[in-house]
């Protein structure tokens, strides 16, 4: 069910309901402002262009500021259910607010400017008297110009001054009409009565004349003209030669410039040369000292001081092969110790045996090194040694034990670097390290223990 308009136009005056800029109805987005007074959606926001806040209300002088401005909602729904008139006077139309644009869009007595306007007339009428002004009235409207079709308002000052079409006479009184256009083009390149300058100008022939007249002119002084052409090819030859010499000048200076710049600079790329040689040096020297730090520091957290060691061998697969093929034929542990002033040790292991157990057996041996404190150590080396392959699945280790002999050369205090090593050539068989209980993720693990408890001295 539809909403029936209400005629508020008794109680209610309409100056409520219009723009105090553009007096029009506030039908889109009306808004308020602090002095009271209201602006429609589409001049409030052509203020909001200027980029100015405050301005001044036409109907109290109030200055207002933008950003205090709102959307007047209560008068936007009271125009929505009102009966409103057209604002051209002489327009009997009335009808609710809701069909007022569309009517505005054609109301024949909208008041609108003269569409020659453009060409000064300053009237404005409305539209159903517009086409009378047009027709009878406006001595602005234009006239169509019969030379160049072009619409104009006084075809006569027109034609006269302005019309490109129109024919216009040489003013050569060469007795040729051409198009105003091409008056130009006509005067300098076709008009015989057109003074031009000798072609010789520029060589200093200062004549003028008609194209006839330059005709004679050339064929009567030619030798004028020869004579002009040899002095000037003898200016143009010192000229040539001045600035050859000057560029002469300039290529020496250069060139003397780039050798020692160039010298310059080799001397500087030698010292940059040098600089980075011995830069390289102290780097190669550091990264020494570092990797010795590095290999010291691992030795360190390696090094294990109760006698007893545990040793983890990775790649496992590598190794045998390199073992067969005798690239690398045994492998040697890090250091280890019985105490901290201990005897110092390392494990050697043969992972395709060595000796009686070549190619059949893992042959594991221990060795002597030299330590620091040999010389407070008793000797020969008499503490039981204990050798084992782990068994990964916890169930059953391969263990031989051994006690050395006092009189080889492998327990007696070092002389070298390392004593022979000693132990079981025949380990174990090779085949073990083809189950899964000793090698795991291609890694096996072999520990030593050394009996401590005769060591009295520690």
């Amino acid at each position: 069910m539809g909403v029936k308009a209400i005629n508020f136009s008794k109680q209610i005056p309409m100056s409520n309901f219009k723009c105090i800029l553009c007096s029009d109805y506030l039908l889109r987005n009306p808004v308020q402002c602090e002095c009271g007074d209201r602006l429609c959606g589409t001049c409030f926001e052509s203020l909001q262009k200027r980029k100015e806040d405050v301005f001044l209300c036409p109907t109290c002088n109030v200055k207002n500021r933008l950003s205090d401005c709102f959307r007047d909602k209560a008068v936007e729904y009271e125009l929505c259910n009102i009966t409103l008139k057209c604002l051209n006077p002489s327009c009997p139309w009335e009808a609710e607010s809701r069909f007022y644009q569309e009517h505005k869009a054609v109301c024949k007595y909208m008041v609108v400017p003269c569409p020659n306007s453009a060409y000064g007339c300053p009237s404005r009428l409305s539209k159903v008297d517009m086409r009378n002004h047009m027709i009878t009235k406006c001595r602005f409207r234009p006239v169509q110009c019969t030379w160049c079709l072009k619409n104009v308002l006084d075809e006569q000052a027109h034609i006269k001054s302005e019309c490109e079409d129109v024919s216009v006479p040489c003013p050569n009184k060469c007795g040729v009409s051409v198009p105003r256009k091409e008056l130009s083009k006509h005067t300098r390149t076709l008009c015989t009565h057109q003074l031009r300058n000798c072609d010789y100008k520029n060589l200093g022939c200062s004549y003028k004349g008609t194209i006839p007249q330059l005709t004679s002119h050339a064929k009567e002084y030619t030798a004028y003209h020869t004579q002009l052409l040899k002095m000037s090819h003898k200016e143009v030859q010192d000229s040539l030669k001045t600035e050859i010499a000057l560029l002469d000048n300039k290529t020496a200076a250069l060139q003397s410039e780039i050798t020692k710049t160039k010298s310059e600079l080799n001397g500087k790329i030698q010292q940059m040369v040098n600089s980075i040689v011995k830069a390289e040096s102290s780097i190669i020297q550091l990264q020494d000292g570092l990797s010795e730090v590095s290999l010291l520091l691992q030795t360190l957290q390696a090094t294990n001081y109760d006698g007893t060691f545990i040793w983890k061998i990775p790649e496992v697969t590598r190794r045998r092969q390199e073992a067969k093929t005798g690239k690398t034929v045994s492998l040697y542990s890090a250091p280890f110790y019985t105490s901290r002033h201990g005897y110092k040790l390392c494990l050697r292991l043969y992972m395709n045996g060595d000796g009686t157990g070549k190619g059949t057996h893992l042959s594991f041996f221990i060795t002597l090194m030299r330590g620091e404190y040999d010389a407070l150590l008793p000797w020969p080396f008499r503490q039981a040694v204990t050798l084992t392959l782990v068994d990964q699945n916890k169930q059953q280790d391969i263990v031989q034990s051994f006690r050395p002999e006092p009189i080889s050369s492998s327990f007696q205090r070092p002389r070298n670097e390392m004593n022979v090593a000693s132990g079981c050539p025949t380990f174990a068989p090779v085949s073990v390290l083809d189950k899964n209980s000793y090698v795991k993720d291609d890694t096996l693990f072999v520990k030593c223990n050394i009996n401590t408890t005769e060591l009295t001295n520690e």
